[in-house]
């Protein structure tokens, strides 16, 4: 499976609902921008059944529509959960915008009321397991909490893991934050590439760290 640049170019425009889209264009415009949406979308799908196909752990995908209902997306997004932990905040992810495609760890807040794991037990066991899990990784990880900008730079996880004044100002920040780690690739560094094999690298690297957040 492999994207272009019309892949994250997709997301390169100022309105999403369809509100405002119905008062920009006619209506033959409106139906091209949703034919594009749902072909790049088809993309986006077939890419996490194909990493599904090649992941050697029992991940379950559930592909998030392109559409809210009201809204295009300005960003497709997948999650990745084993069958038994399907209600858990906890939870493995990729994400396309309209720089990037990530594959990483995260908590979804909207689930604190239904999880077994809390926010803050979540962090805690993802910070003390991360310098020895970092020790074995392949990738160029990042770390950043759920509280950054979807468009923002990152830390990389060694430069955080070797310096104590990073350390202290992630987890000042904790106390309504939960804790984001993984690869992002920008579009050049991935556009005609395999990326099921990327992605599924990258979710298999991280499966200790879903394991151990449940724990």
């Amino acid at each position: 499976m492999e994207f272009t640049q019309e892949h994250f170019a997709l997301f390169d425009r100022s309105l999403f609902t369809f509100k405002q889209l119905k008062e920009r264009y006619s209506e033959e415009q409106l139906n091209e921008i949703k034919q594009q949406y749902k072909h790049i979308w088809t993309d986006w799908k077939a890419l996490q059944l194909a990493t599904n196909e090649e992941l050697h752990y029992p991940l379950i995908p559930k592909v998030e529509s392109w559409t809210n209902g009201w809204n295009l997306r300005n960003h497709f997004w997948c999650a990745y959960r084993t069958s038994q932990r399907q209600g858990e905040a906890s939870t493995l992810a990729q994400l396309l915008n309209r720089q990037q495609l990530q594959v990483y760890l995260m908590w979804q807040h909207y689930k604190a009321d239904e999880t077994l794991v809390s926010r803050q037990d979540y962090n805690e066991r993802l910070l003390k397991a991360l310098p020895a899990w970092a020790e074995k990784t392949h990738f160029h990880y990042q770390i950043w909490t759920n509280e950054s900008s979807e468009w923002a730079v990152h830390w990389w996880l060694q430069d955080f893991l070797t310096s104590p004044e990073k350390q202290h100002q992630l987890i000042s920040s904790l106390s309504t934050a939960s804790i984001q780690l993984g690869v992002v690739w920008r579009p050049e560094e991935v556009i005609e590439r395999p990326l099921e094999q990327l992605t599924t690298a990258v979710l298999e690297e991280l499966w200790p760290l879903y394991q151990t957040v449940a724990k």
